[in-house]
């Protein structure tokens, strides 16, 4: 896009809803729900390696909680009636040449590993039981494996998918359909990596169905605590650094075929996703968060509104009353995260600034924290003392990096941009004219606009001449 073109820009807009019922805060965990259910279902599939992705087989573990971890008390296999004859014997020899690695004693002891010759008996015999007595179904990249022991699917009403895993022989029609007395299972993607994975409600006997679905993905449980994407084996190594007794994933690429080396990785993968669980559990358990179940922790965000609440801070909305006029101009001026690039296919020199944390960064110094915590908060006319801020600061830019003054930021400003540096949000892309994006352009209207402090000031900094164009009405936080 050159200087010369002018496109329309977009700007958010606040909804006031209406209801008779008083506003309050949700709370998002049934405290009736055992924090860490007595017992969990691990298991981990094999597919195929060409572009269905079959499946083949898969290893299961059932995990009694004693004292703080997790115990095996039953280990199995079970695969796909498509596989060939050849593969049915890999199977056999691999299970009469392998001992379980039960660690619950019992009598009898579990020898050998429990197979299922079908994953409709799987699904009959321990998947559903596990779900209706309300244990957690556990797996590393969980949302994958479910979705591998669908036999169809249809989309939801967020866009997102209803996984049929149990199917019923329609006499009349003589036809395979969703059975009415098993519940779907509801895949809604937050983002590229975590899935909201629950439990949809049956047709028919919904009463034997009297506990939420509880499904953890160990990947995600660990990327609220530690705010960051890893694979299985790089988090093994990760909890082996820092001392616990760990297993690495087998060196061994899928082939897609059935074979010894097969069976011992995916079996070798269930085993370290139970370490795996018990190491991320006792990280978890540190929080000491009562109202957080692990399988509600979806990003460091989760862990952190726990805290707000285990404060008794309650949010802004459901604290402080509000006129809609302000939350709008709040909503106009919001512009969330934005990279920009400015200079391409060009060596110049750089320097690596790695900006971590970064919400919780500005926030503690914009001192938002004395807005969280006030009893009350004033949005008063603050027009000309924000114009002698802007003047003061266009005679001395230096006091941008002074922080004693940054809590002065905390302003909203209606402005007539022009040629001003701000935040822009706009269809950039004339192949995608209903996809917005934001950057950061020089900006002139007509028509004036609300911006944040922050903002104003960067944009008239930007400006050659150094001239800031007066705020015709502000607006700032007090409490």
């Amino acid at each position: 896009m050159t200087m010369s073109e002018h496109r329309d820009i977009y700007l958010r807009a606040h909804t006031a809803k209406h209801t008779d019922k008083p506003r309050g805060h949700r709370e998002r965990s049934d405290l009736s729900l055992p924090r860490w259910p007595e017992r969990v279902l691990i298991f981990d599939t094999e597919t195929r390696t060409d572009v269905h992705q079959r499946l083949m087989f898969g290893f299961y573990r059932l995990c009694r909680l004693i004292g703080d971890r997790y115990v095996c008390e039953t280990e199995g296999i079970v695969y796909s009636e498509d596989i060939t004859k050849e593969e049915q014997n890999q199977i056999g020899t691999f299970v009469l040449n392998t001992l379980t690695d039960v660690q619950m004693k019992r009598f009898p002891p579990q020898v050998r590993l429990q197979v299922h010759r079908s994953f409709p008996e799987f699904m009959a015999k321990v998947f559903w039981p596990a779900v209706r007595k309300g244990w957690m179904i556990v797996g590393f990249n969980l949302a994958f494996d479910i979705s591998r022991l669908s036999r169809g699917w249809r989309r939801s009403r967020k866009g997102g998918f209803r996984l049929i895993l149990s199917e019923q022989l329609d006499y009349k029609s003589r036809t395979w359909k969703a059975h009415p007395y098993r519940p779907e299972i509801n895949l809604e993607a937050k983002d590229a990596r975590t899935t909201f994975i629950t439990r949809g409600v049956p047709r028919f006997r919904k009463d034997e169905w009297p506990n939420p679905g509880r499904f953890l993905d160990v990947g995600t449980l660990l990327f609220s605590l530690f705010d960051k994407h890893m694979s299985l084996d790089q988090w093994c190594a990760e909890f082996q650094m820092k001392g616990y007794a760990i297993d690495r994933k087998l060196e061994h690429e899928p082939s897609g075929k059935i074979t010894q080396s097969e069976l011992r990785y995916c079996r070798q993968d269930v085993k370290i996703t139970q370490q795996l669980l018990n190491a991320a559990k006792q990280e978890f358990d540190t929080h000491r968060l009562p109202s957080l179940r692990p399988d509600q922790a979806y990003s460091p965000a989760s862990i952190a509104k726990t805290y707000m609440r285990e404060m008794n801070i309650m949010r802004p909305l459901a604290k402080f009353k509000i006129p809609d006029e302000i939350l709008g101009i709040g909503m106009q001026s919001y512009y969330d995260g934005r990279a920009e690039c400015h200079i391409r296919h060009t060596r110049v020199p750089v320097m690596r600034l790695d900006f971590v944390s970064q919400y919780c960064t500005v926030n503690t110094l914009l001192r938002n924290w004395e807005i969280l915590t006030a009893a009350s908060v004033e949005f008063p006319d603050a027009t000309e003392d924000v114009r002698r801020l802007l003047r003061m600061i266009a005679h001395r830019p230096d006091k941008c990096f002074d922080r004693e003054l940054w809590p002065d930021f905390r302003f909203f400003a209606l402005v007539r941009p022009d040629h001003h540096i701000f935040p822009v949000r706009a269809p950039y892309n004339d192949k995608e004219p209903d996809r917005l994006n934001i950057g950061l352009n020089y900006l002139t209207s007509e028509e004036p606009i609300w911006l944040a402090g922050p903002d104003i000031i960067a944009g008239g900094a930007s400006r050659k001449t150094g001239r800031y164009e007066a705020g015709e009405t502000a607006w700032q936080n007090s409490h």
